[in-house]
């Protein structure tokens, strides 16, 4: 399972910590406090994504792909 989230330059540069609400009603929280992210940089999260067709007790991993929004000005 894929899921896109768009963070701000300063989260990108400073780190952040945001929730993210999975399908399954629960929420899970994306910690990058204290590193830099990447324009499309994406992390896997294991377990987290969609039921397998052959298992469905057995869940597939969550590819976070991180969309960075850059300013369209900056001020002093």
């Amino acid at each position: 399972m894929k899921a896109t989230i768009r963070i701000t330059l300063r989260e990108a540069l400073l780190g952040f910590v945001k929730p993210l609400k999975h399908l399954g009603g629960h929420s899970l929280d994306l910690d990058r406090a204290g590193q830099i992210t990447k324009p499309g940089h994406v992390d896997t999260i294991p377990g987290e994504g969609m039921p397998k067709a052959e298992y469905n007790s057995e869940k597939g991993d969550l590819h976070i792909t991180y969309d960075v929004v850059f300013p369209k000005e900056l001020t002093a």
